[in-house]
């Protein structure tokens, strides 16, 4: 399962969940395989790392206000840091994404980006979003 942020194939983040992490899941926290995409104009990037679950389920409602206010913004970030996403409304519909994806955990190369994209994308995301964290509940 997957969500992206962004509005078409060149302009946007992808963040695929394959499935539990089956190296060392914990038994009070589930951590997930994910491969992160990136493509920002002529730039594109991609890692395969782990991040918990609940920075999934913790994101979905901010995106949710987000998209009900126009106004804000919605955040996300793992606690290294490895994937931050800060996301911002305008009141007009238009959403800015202002990113940043690392190669490693908790220092390495970083690729900082910036997307724009309209209430329409937002909205599929969500329902992208909102069905990762029901597989998650459902497990």
């Amino acid at each position: 399962m997957e969500f992206s942020l962004g509005q078409s194939v060149q302009e946007c983040l992808t963040v695929d969940v394959l499935g539990p992490d089956s190296s060392g899941e914990s038994e009070e926290n589930l951590w997930l395989e994910v491969q992160v995409r990136v493509s920002a104009g002529s730039f594109r990037g991609s890692i395969s790392t782990v991040m918990p679950a609940a920075d999934f389920v913790d994101f979905a409602p901010k995106l949710r206000l987000l998209r009900s206010t126009l106004d804000g913004a919605a955040d996300f970030s793992t606690e290294d840091e490895q994937l931050y996403l800060h996301l911002t409304g305008n009141k007009k519909g238009e959403i800015l994404l202002e990113g940043s994806v690392g190669d490693q955990s908790g220092h390495g190369n970083r690729l900082n980006f910036t997307l724009q994209f309209g209430l329409a994308q937002l909205n599929t995301s969500i329902c992208q979003l909102d069905a990762i964290v029901a597989s998650l509940a459902d497990s």
